[in-house]
């Protein structure tokens, strides 16, 4: 486990998968630049078995849990936050994106998720950069990836699909040397026992979010 102050990012359990289909659900009401991806729960199960658990030096996809359950909140896991290689065969760089569930958003969950994620790649992965995209539209998103570190590099010009028309995305970034400038001072590594023991857990063998 990763731990911050107010959440900490675990491993994903085959017992977590159906709350991927009823966060699909619940998000009925979101903007019209959210990027929807309806998926079945049996299509997460097979992805979840063929993907190491969705975890592996590549990729990987990570719970959300608060600390402390925040008024108003709904019991249980806040969303997922998930990291990929854009690029491999060109860049060590890394993407993150982040799902939070309707009841747990502006409560700085978003904030410190993504903080905590950088931390964790540039800590144990050689990456030069982690980077984050999100629709210009999402004021709340952007405000969260600027409060955990990243830097605006420009507008990506009919970058998605959403709500019936191309949309813009913005471009963050946060390099390692950025990074060196605001870390914290003690290591970022998940619990080995812990997820160990999550990891077990998957079947064997062991992507626009907000």
């Amino acid at each position: 486990m990763i731990r911050g102050n107010l959440i900490e990012l675990r491993l994903f359990r085959e017992a977590d998968l159906p709350l991927l289909s009823r966060w699909t659900r619940e998000d009925h009401d979101s903007p019209e630049w959210f990027q929807r991806r309806i998926e079945s729960e049996t299509e997460t199960r097979d992805r979840f078995s063929t993907d190491s658990g969705f975890w592996s030096t590549d990729r990987g996809r990570l719970m959300i849990e608060p600390l402390r359950r925040r008024r108003g909140a709904s019991p249980g896991s806040a969303g997922f936050i998930t990291f990929w290689r854009p690029a491999p065969s060109i860049s060590d760089a890394y993407e993150i994106g982040i799902y939070l569930s309707i009841s747990h958003r502006r409560g700085g969950y978003g904030t410190e998720a993504q903080s905590l994620l950088a931390r964790f790649l540039f800590e144990n992965r050689p990456t030069g950069r982690v980077q984050a995209t999100t629709a210009v539209e999402n004021t709340s998103e952007r405000a969260a990836l600027e409060k955990a570190g990243f830097r605006v590099e420009g507008v990506l010009r009919d970058w998605f699909w959403a709500g019936g028309r191309r949309r813009d995305a913005a471009l963050y970034s946060m390099t390692r040397q950025e990074w060196e400038a605001i870390r914290p001072a003690s290591p970022s590594r998940p619990d080995s026992s812990r997820s160990h023991e999550s990891s077990r857990s998957a079947s064997p063998p062991p992507k626009r979010g907000r």
